[in-house]
């Protein structure tokens, strides 16, 4: 799942600080966000008082982020590489079995949208006013 966020003031940071600088600005807030996201996915529902299914930890222990940089930009990424991942917290591949009790991806990113944002517009605000 790919979501972008456009963050107001950037444009102003690179054109005051440069494109090294603003991203050094930035950084802090993505690894925040990512964090946040990265935590929420990592929690597991409680087990099914039915099930017979032994929870290993190996999809929770997988989540991971990543900050990437090119010229005017910053991306963040949150990432799982087991192979069963999108049938559990994909919000496009997520398993009937799972739905309503698995935290998707894209959940994940609305729950914490406007927190992350609010993050990021006071840290570029503090930047301009130095």
């Amino acid at each position: 799942m790919d979501v972008a966020v456009r963050i107001d003031g950037v444009d102003e940071l690179v054109q005051r600080f440069g494109n090294l600088r603003m991203q050094t600005i930035l950084r802090p807030p993505m690894n925040r966000g990512l964090l946040e996201i990265q935590a929420a996915l990592q929690e597991y529902p409680e087990a099914r008082p039915t099930s017979s299914y032994v929870r290993t930890g190996r999809l929770g222990k997988a989540w991971t982020h990543r900050v990437y940089t090119e010229p005017g930009a910053i991306y963040g990424v949150v990432g799982n590489n087991v192979e069963y991942a999108p049938f559990v917290q994909n919000y496009q591949f997520q398993s009937r079995v799972h739905k309503r009790r698995w935290l998707t991806d894209k959940a994940a990113v609305e729950q914490f949208r406007s927190g992350i944002v609010a993050d990021f517009q006071r840290t570029i605000q503090r930047a301009l006013e130095e």
